[in-house]
This record gives C-alpha cells, structure tokens and sequence, in this order.
C-alpha cells in the first residue's frame, strides 16, 4: 500500500469547487446515469466543452454516491487528472496506483488475498517506482479474485492526460477487468468517464451525457444566487436573462461575466453601462481572456504577464506568498531579501491583502487553494486548465505585443533565471 500512495493522490479532488447550493444534482438523476448505475452498460461518458462544470459535477456526484452506497459491499474508486500536476497526477500511471490503493484499503481481505495469489511477486518498497504493466496485472488478478466485490470508478479529465495512454488504458478496462462479467447487468466493474469532447476513443455500448445540453438550470441558479446582493436587484432581471441566454452551458463564462458584473456594480455604473458591457463580451472564452487583457493599461499589462509567467512557467505550484515576494522582488531592486522585503512599505500581508493583490494581478485568472493539512502553505493555481493554453497560445503576447509569441516562452524562463540568481547573488 505505501509503494501504491502518493503525496498528491486527492489534490485535484480537493480543490474542485463545491457546486453552489440548488446544482450538481441532476446527473445523478439522468436517466442514462441511472441505467449505467444499475448495470445497463459497463461505460458511461459524460462529456463537455471546456469551462462547462464537468469535474465539480464529478467530485458531486462522488460525494452522492459514497452517501448513499454501502461501501461495506461496493468498492468506489476516482482519479481526477490534473494537467497542471506533477507525473503521477496526469498520467495512467497515477490513476492505477490510486485506483488500486482505493480499492485495496477499501477491501483488507482482498489485498491479503492477492497477496497469496501472486506469491507476492508484486511487492515493491516505497521508494521503487511502479511500471504501467505491473500495475495493470495487479488490477487484473484482483479482479477475478473471489473476494472482489462490485466496482465502481469515477474518472475525471481523461483529456488531461495521454490520448494513447488513456485509450489502452480503457481497452484494458474493456477486455481485461473483469471480462466473464460480459453479461447484463454489468455488476463487478463499472467506469463513468468524464472529459471534454476529446479524445475520439470509440467505445462499445458506452452512452454518452453532454454537459452543456443539460447545465442550463444549474446555470440559472449560480447566476440569481451570484447576484442576488447586487444593487437594484429587482430591475436587475433583463440583465441575467441576457446572461443566462449567451451562456451556452459554460459555466466558467458566466462566473467571470458575473464577476466582472459585480465590479463594475461595486464602480457605480448604470445598469445602461452594465447591459452595454455584457452585450461586448464575447460568447467564447478565448475571446473573453482576450478582451480582459486587452482593457488593460501598460503597467497593468506588465504586472499581469508578470503574474502570470511567474504562475506559467514555475516547477512547481507557488504559495501566495512566494508568487507576491517574487513579483516584488523581480521589479524593485530594493528589496534584496525576503526579510527586506518584510520590513519595506511594499510588504503584503498574508490573508485578505495577498488575496486581493493576486485576483486583481491576475485579473481573476488565479485563485489560492487553502491547505487541508495544518502548518502546510496555501497554493496559488490557474482557475481553469484553458487558461494556460491561452496564455501560450496569443495571451503572453497580448500583454507582452513588443516579441514575437514564439520567443515569450524562452524569455519567461530567461526572466526567471535573472531573478533566481539576483536573489542568490
């Protein structure tokens, strides 16, 4: 079991979202939700566009299903693929060794059972490192052991990972796992997937959901509540109906437009104003990313692109108070120390302060996750995996227009590498 877990095994799930109250529900009410759940069908693939709320629909649906399953009978497994993470959390790899830890401290007697029925040729010490195959054979001895009970994985963001590592990957949950349960209903081995319209893996008798056809009431229902302490509310209607009717089942659309509503609410502008901006907003988020960097004045747009490759372009995730020092460090040659830095007029307090200085940084791009275990920093994260891919594509140069965008990347990590060694030096 130590050799199977990992440091970073639940922090996609942990960080997800909860859904705002009233939402999330009605997956689990589908009724092809349902007939997957009963044994219909041994796949079922809930897809979306980016920013349409598939993984806080996934960690819901967990939450609803390990509430209302008797675990002492039914083993319920997840993997929440995180492109942003390190190996194990964007990979097949990661997936197997967390689905096979769930399942094994899940089910004690089917562990010490496996463990006699591969002779424990299997065994590994913490430190050595598994291979895709080996642990494919785990989950595959396991499986037609008679101490495995039904099954159940949630796995979220297969676009997220390897196109040809998920597709054998779900070959071998096809035709490996579990194939005498070849027979409605499928009872032993369950898989709900979860991705955006992509990757093009065909699978036999697997129903597909589409979010966006489905969301509008939970779309609905973020928006009234988001809005609800706005000023004038009760004239405020036309406004979110030309909101709700733009949204397109993208949830991440509507959250920064309500946003970007309540500023400029919090600014004193009309509702005239606040109707003239929203008809301006583009209807797609790469248009959207675009127009809030384009708003931006040129020192705004300097701290932003500085934000923001600091977030890009770091090994690793940064705290908030590591992402604020190195934005005050890299710009002022003043402050040459950390501890300088505590005793300058420039110094952010950790809390409300550092989080202000980040979302308005960023532009609301960036969110602090908050550590769950105590004495452990707070992690700055990108609110969306398309944002990355944004600022690859044409973002960067958006806010940097004096370099060609091909050169922005090596000049990001140029930028780093001076300031790096300004701080050592």
């Amino acid at each position: 079991l130590e050799s199977l877990e990992f440091p970073q095994m639940y922090h996609r799930q942990l960080v997800i979202r909860s859904p705002c109250k009233g939402t999330g529900n009605w997956l689990s009410q589908d009724p092809g939700y349902q007939a997957w759940l009963n044994g219909d069908h041994r796949f079922l693939w809930v897809k979306g566009s980016a920013g349409s709320g598939k993984s806080t629909l996934m960690k819901h649906t967990l939450e609803e299903l390990l509430q209302n399953t008797d675990t002492s009978a039914v083993t319920i497994a997840s993997f929440f693929y995180d492109a942003s993470g390190q190996a194990l959390e964007k990979s097949s790899r990661g997936l197997l060794q967390s689905v096979l830890y769930q399942i094994f401290t899940q089910n004690g007697q089917l562990l010490r059972d496996f463990m006699i029925a591969s002779d424990s040729r299997f065994v590994k010490g913490r430190n050595l490192e598994w291979q895709i195959e080996e642990l494919m054979g785990v989950l595959e001895i396991s499986s037609k052991l008679p101490t495995w009970r039904p099954t159940v994985l949630l796995l979220d963001g297969l676009d997220e990972g390897s196109v040809d590592e998920v597709r054998l990957l779900l070959q071998f949950f096809r035709l490996q796992v579990c194939p005498d349960d070849s027979h409605k209903p499928f009872s032993k081995f369950k898989v709900c997937l979860s991705s955006r319209h992509y990757p093009n893996i065909y699978i036999d008798n697997c129903p597909e959901i589409w979010v966006e056809r489905k969301n509008h009431a939970d779309i609905e229902t973020f928006t009234y509540q988001k809005l609800a302490h706005m000023s004038n509310a009760p004239n405020n209607e036309d406004m979110i109906q030309s909101i709700l009717s733009r949204a397109d089942g993208i949830f991440l659309w509507v959250d920064l437009v309500t946003s970007s509503i309540l500023e400029a609410d919090d600014n004193g502008e009309t509702l005239d104003e606040r109707l003239e901006a929203l008809y301006d907003t583009p209807r797609e988020l790469d248009g959207l990313f675009t127009q809030i960097f384009l708003k931006l004045g040129p020192i705004e747009r300097r701290d932003t692109y500085d934000m923001l490759s600091w977030m890009l372009f770091a090994t690793r995730r940064l705290s908030s108070l590591e992402l604020c020092f190195a934005m005050q460090f890299s710009r002022n040659n003043s402050i040459v120390t950390f501890d300088a830095w505590k005793r300058s007029q420039q110094f952010i307090n950790k809390g409300p302060q550092t989080e202000r200085f980040i979302r308005s940084r960023s532009r609301g791009l960036l969110t602090i996750e908050k550590s769950l275990q105590k004495g452990e920093p707070d992690r700055v994260q990108f609110i969306h995996q398309t944002v990355p891919g944004f600022l690859l594509q044409k973002g960067l140069a958006i806010l940097q227009s004096s370099y060609y965008p091909v050169y922005l990347p090596g000049l990001g990590n140029h930028f780093m590498a001076l300031t790096c060694m300004r701080y050592l030096s």
